[in-house]
């Protein structure tokens, strides 16, 4: 009798101990991966970049959020201001930005089609032939 606890509790005891060998060997596996992914040199692949903000008047971050797509640290972009019309408030924010970054490749985007609800969508389409790679923001 005391031997059919004992293969019991031996099968027991094997059943629970089956998951502590599943997560050593999951962590070593993990372990090797990462330690072969950061040997891995990665090619220096930095394409050229338009970013598209379309904008509608100002607010009191307007000047700040503009700067700071002039100071991305990336290789090569440029920065497409998009404006439904030349009165907007923020126009003479933006003129001031690409007064005061003249080595980056700024421009300004004014007027563009209505072609639908989408405001954001006609800036875009505005801005065709202008890019190479797209970002919202």
């Amino acid at each position: 009798m005391m031997a059919h606890y004992a293969m019991w509790r031996d099968a027991v005891l094997l059943l629970a101990a089956a998951p502590l060998v599943y997560y050593a060997f999951a962590t070593a596996a993990a372990l090797r991966f990462f330690r072969l992914e950061r040997a891995r040199v990665l090619p220096n692949y930095t394409p050229s970049v338009s970013m598209l903000k379309p904008v509608r008047g100002v607010d009191f971050g307007s000047y700040e959020n503009f700067e700071s797509f002039c100071r991305q640290e990336y290789p090569d972009y440029e920065v497409l201001f998009a404006v439904n019309d030349d009165g907007d408030p923020a126009v003479p924010v933006i003129r001031r930005i690409i007064a005061e970054f003249p080595a980056r490749k700024i421009r300004l985007l004014v007027g563009a089609e209505h072609l639908g609800a989408n405001r954001k969508v006609t800036s875009w389409r505005g801005s065709r032939g202008k890019r190479k790679t797209m970002c919202w923001y």
